[in-house]
């Protein structure tokens, strides 16, 4: 058992090739950092934006589960499509009905059933399963096996919901890897 209590190797970080859309319809959202509709003086470039990327996840095909054959895969899929439904609903129009695209709620419920999580975003999602090595292991971290635990300085999240939290990436992995360390110190 790894030292991280809840993982012996860093989350994926892509799904498979058919998954692609997806995946790219997520970096857009945050790429472009998508406004909430309820923000004051949304300009009317912001709401192009928000109608552009809306029109894409109304595009996207309703996809099996079936070559998600991992539990990494499933963990990263459940935060893909938690993240697009999220971006999804806080986009709409105000005037809008708030439905759940079939292409996103149909795997969605599939991926978290499989997993037993809650078909929304999940604390395993913003953060459990949102963390990469910026490069190979570290010496340190390798001198550490079977007991691996990642050192604080080779780690970065994948993706965050907010804006604000994407600026404060550091702070993120020091709160991921500070358990490690003292449960390490405490051995």
């Amino acid at each position: 058992m790894s030292t991280l209590g809840w993982a012996s190797y860093p989350p994926i970080c892509r799904l498979p090739e058919q998954w692609k859309p997806r995946e790219t319809i997520l970096d857009n959202a945050m790429h472009e950092r998508l406004q909430l509709v309820i923000k004051q003086d949304i300009t009317d470039e912001e709401m192009k934006m928000l109608d552009s990327w809306q029109l894409e996840v109304r595009e996207l095909p309703i996809l099996p589960i079936q070559d998600l054959t991992s539990e990494s895969l499933l963990h990263r899929a459940h935060h893909v499509l938690a993240f697009i439904m999220h971006f999804h609903i806080h986009t709409l129009p105000l005037t809008a009905p708030v439905v759940i695209l079939a292409s996103i709620a149909i795997p969605l419920l599939k991926v978290s059933s499989h997993l037993q999580l809650l078909p929304i975003t999940t604390y395993s999602d913003v953060l459990l399963y949102i963390w990469e090595l910026k490069g190979a292991p570290l010496t340190s971290e390798m001198e550490n096996k079977p007991e691996w635990a990642p050192d604080l300085r080779n780690l970065k999240s994948q993706d965050l919901f907010t804006w604000a939290c994407v600026m404060k990436k550091n702070s993120f992995c020091h709160r991921l890897v500070s358990n490690c360390e003292a449960s390490r110190r405490s051995s």
